[in-house]
């Protein structure tokens, strides 16, 4: 068994690179992984955070990591936080929040690719049981992961059990610290590590098999949803269709719900999940605000998340002459690139989110502005003008993003062009106007090329 957890470490390092940062706390778990990576000759630094709640016993942790590192000849960093810097609140989140900060600090500082933390097996089944007892979300309930690309985590033991580091420790030799406060039921955590799970254990024999069971099938099921999110979710992610969400359960709804919503906050909360399935019942125009930078929108066919914030209405940048080009503009959720082309072919007028106007035909200055109720296009193969409030109908832009439509106006005063401030429902970025269109005996192509950054 002892060997077995060497051999185990060692199967997950072809997939960490160049090294990583050892988050040691100088417990029984942080010590046995800080052994484990050293003895796979993994190119390691050691992390350390001295709260200095616990005056003379938090030195001694501090002191047994040093010793250990030295002896190790594995570099040692240590921070020690100010006082008060971490009072005030939740004491437990802030100093999470803190040392993570404080451990990927290191790691982009030494050009190292990943931060590895010692979570094991009954870490997992304690966060699992917290999070139903929490009320969260069905994708929140799944495992952690023993790699996390996306947080550059790495967790060698999640898989193994704490009765295996304490025997793994004994048979090597290893020094480590008890934190008194861990038998203390003050946090949830510790509750029901004391309390809880004991009694778990003598009442009903192999319940902790049957959470990471639970865990497993969350993540099958999530693959499926993941998949349904994304056969109906518009192109840049920003909706979902109400049609597909009203046809499911309601257990079914949330879940998906919530993986739509992951993506703009991961930290949904179950109440923010109602509220927004109440929105399936609104009328048009309605939202639930999540936080001070998004806000959920009901349109007529989809629920739409978008980003809060003041826009500039008077963007008024100006472009003098085609000799200015290639140009580019920045906007919130627009980047908008002008540039020459001297010819152009069928597959290339064909390209999404590319406009093309004829070089030849159009008139400098160019200006591009936010739009105006008074505006109007005559659309390519139209015969009139149109309002471009009712082109941003017609092509189903969603009314919480109409304000954000910019016109492209001519010199002569025609606006030659309209970008949409997402594609529209046949996957186009705007609409030129019919008179700068694209033609055989056109001499010379201005392309605009607009992105819509999530």
């Amino acid at each position: 068994m002892l060997a077995s957890i060497e051999n185990h470490v060692r199967s997950l390092l072809p997939e960490i690179k160049n090294g990583v940062v050892a988050a040691v706390s100088g417990g029984l778990d942080s010590m046995v992984m800080l052994h484990l990576l050293h003895l796979c000759e993994v190119p390691l630094i050691v992390a350390h955070v001295n709260y200095g709640k616990r005056g003379a016993a938090s030195d001694a942790d501090h002191q047994l990591v040093l010793e250990t590192c030295t002896k190790l000849e594995v570099p040692c960093h240590v921070i020690k936080p100010d006082p008060g810097e971490l009072e005030g609140g939740n004491f437990q989140s802030k100093a999470r929040a803190f040392r993570y900060a404080f451990f990927h600090q290191v790691r982009l500082t030494n050009n190292l690719d990943w931060v590895a933390t010692a979570h094991h097996h009954d870490d997992q089944i304690e966060t699992q049981v917290l999070k139903l007892f929490r009320g969260e979300s069905f994708k929140a309930t799944q495992g952690i992961k023993t790699i996390d690309h996306h947080q550059r985590l790495f967790r060698p033991l999640i898989d193994v059990e704490k009765q295996v580091l304490h025997s793994y420790a004994h048979a090597n030799g290893i020094t480590w610290r008890e934190d008194a406060s861990n038998a203390h039921a003050t946090y949830a955590r510790n509750l029901l590590r004391v309390e809880v799970f004991p009694k778990l254990d003598e009442r009903i024999p192999g319940w902790r098999k049957n959470i990471i069971e639970l865990v497993n099938r969350n993540s099958v099921a999530d693959e499926l949803i993941q998949e349904f999110v994304l056969q109906h979710v518009s192109s840049d992610r920003t909706s979902i269709q109400i049609v597909k969400l009203k046809n499911l359960s309601a257990p079914t709804r949330s879940a998906v719900i919530h993986a739509f919503i992951q993506n703009w906050l991961p930290d949904v909360t179950a109440g923010q999940i109602k509220e927004i399935d109440t929105l399936l019942s609104a009328q048009p125009g309605k939202q639930v605000r999540l936080n001070d930078k998004l806000v959920v929108w009901r349109n007529r066919e989809e629920l739409t998340v978008q980003k809060r914030g003041v826009k500039n209405d008077n963007i008024d940048k100006v472009i003098d002459s085609i000799h200015d080009m290639p140009w580019k503009m920045s906007i919130p959720d627009i980047n908008v690139m002008m540039s020459e082309a001297e010819h152009v072919n069928s597959i290339e007028l064909k390209k999404k989110n590319v406009l093309w106007l004829n070089k030849s035909t159009i008139k400098f200055p160019l200006k591009f502005r936010r739009w105006i109720p008074a505006d109007t296009i005559r659309p390519y193969g139209m015969k009139g003008n149109v309002l471009v409030s009712d082109l941003l109908v017609a092509r189903k832009i969603r009314p919480s993003h109409k304000s954000d439509t910019i016109v492209v106006t001519a010199f002569d005063g025609k606006n030659c062009a309209v970008i949409f401030p997402h594609p529209s429902d046949k996957g186009l970025p705007g609409c030129i106007h019919h008179d700068y269109r694209i033609t055989d005996v056109s001499n010379g192509a201005i392309k605009i090329n607009i992105e819509y950054p999530i």
